[in-house]
C-alpha cells in the first residue's frame, strides 16, 4: 500500500537529516529578520534554490533511493533533486517547521499502483496545524517565486511521513495566480506623436518565464524583447529606455518598466485628433485585428 511505502521512505531516509550547528546557526541568519512562518519558508526554499549547485555525486550504497546526509550536503553545497530536498528538510525543521520528504513523478502522473519505480524526483511537504500539506520544490524554484512548480500542479505526490500516508495531489493553481498585468500612461501631443509609459507586472508561472529570461539575457536582448512589445501596437515607435526589478529579488513579483516614443500614434484631421489608445491594440496580439 502507498502507506506502507511511505512509512518504508521514513524509516529509510530519517537517520540523513543531520542537522550541524554550521546548518543551523546558517538558517538562523537566513530568517533573522522574518516575522511570520510564510516569510521564513519562503526565505529558506529560495536559499536553498539559488546556493545548493545541481550536481549528481556517488556517494555510495543506497544511492538512488536514499538522501545523502545533509551536513554532508550543506558541506558540499551540492547535490540532486533528492538532495535538495533533504537539506530544505533539515533547514525547516531547524526553523519548528515539521517538515518531511516527498517522493513523486515530473514531468507525468503517477498511477495508483504502489511500486518502486513510480518516482524520479525529489520535494519537500510541510504538515500544516490543520493537517493539511504544502508543498515546496528547491530543484524547480530557481528564478522562480512560487513555492512549487505550477506545471506539475494537482501531481500525485507520497510523503515520507512517520505513522505512513496516502498518495496526496498538489492543489491545483487557478489562472489569477499567475498574471501579466500591463498599464500604460500615454501623452498625446498635438501633432499625433505620443510618449507612452509601460508598466508589467507578474506572478506564479508567468513570473518565472521572465526572471529566467532577464537573469540571462544581456542588455542587447533586453532592449530587443521591449522593441518586439512596442512592435505589436505600434511598429513605428521607439523604446527609449528600460528598467526592470532584480530576477532574484524574490519579495516582490517581478516588474517592468519601458518608455517609448510613438510618431504619428494618432491622426491629425484639421481640429480634432483621432487616437485608438495603444493598449486597445492587444499587447500580445495582431494590431490589425485590434482595430475593429
Amino acid at each position: 500500500s502507498w502507506e506502507m511505502k511511505s512509512k518504508w521512505a521514513y524509516e529509510h531516509n530519517e537517520p540523513q537529516f543531520v542537522i550541524s550547528d554550521d546548518l543551523r546557526e546558517k538558517t538562523m541568519d537566513i530568517i533573522q529578520d522574518c516575522e511570520d512562518d510564510d516569510c521564513k519558508m519562503f526565505r529558506l526554499l529560495h536559499w536553498v534554490a539559488e546556493e545548493i549547485r545541481y550536481l549528481g555525486l556517488d556517494m555510495g550504497e543506497g544511492e538512488g533511493h536514499m538522501v545523502h546526509r545533509t551536513d554532508e550536503i550543506f558541506h558540499e553545497l551540492a547535490g540532486v533533486c533528492k538532495d535538495k530536498a533533504a537539506i530544505l528538510v533539515s533547514m525547516l525543521r531547524a526553523a519548528g517547521f515539521e517538515s518531511y520528504f516527498v517522493l513523486t513523478l515530473a514531468m507525468e502522473q503517477t498511477l495508483d499502483i504502489p511500486a518502486d519505480d513510480k518516482f524520479n524526483h525529489g520535494v519537500v511537504a510541510i504538515r500544516n496545524e490543520d493537517g493539511s500539506w504544502t508543498f515546496l520544490d528547491p530543484t524547480w524554484a530557481p528564478q522562480n517565486r512560487p513555492l512549487f512548480n505550477y506545471s506539475e500542479q494537482e501531481q500525485p505526490v507520497l510523503v515520507a511521513a512517520p505513522e505512513g500516508v496516502d498518495l496526496k495531489h498538489v492543489p491545483y493553481s487557478p489562472p489569477e495566480e499567475s498574471p501579466l498585468n500591463i498599464t500604460a500612461e500615454t501623452s498625446l501631443n498635438s501633432d499625433g506623436s505620443a510618449e507612452i509609459v509601460m508598466f508589467l507586472e507578474t506572478d506564479g508561472w508567468v513570473d518565472g518565464r521572465f526572471r529566467s529570461f532577464f537573469n540571462w539575457a544581456g542588455k542587447s536582448y533586453q532592449q530587443r524583447f521591449f522593441q518586439s512589445l512596442l512592435e505589436d501596437i505600434a511598429p513605428q515607435g521607439e523604446v527609449m529606455g528600460f528598467e526592470f526589478s532584480h530576477p532574484l529579488d524574490f519579495d516582490q513579483p517581478f516588474q517592468m518598466k519601458m518608455r517609448a516614443s510613438v510618431p504619428k500614434a494618432a491622426t491629425v484631421i484639421g481640429d480634432k485628433i483621432y487616437l485608438n489608445p495603444l493598449l486597445t491594440r492587444h499587447i500580445w496580439n495582431s494590431r490589425w485585428n485590434s482595430r475593429y
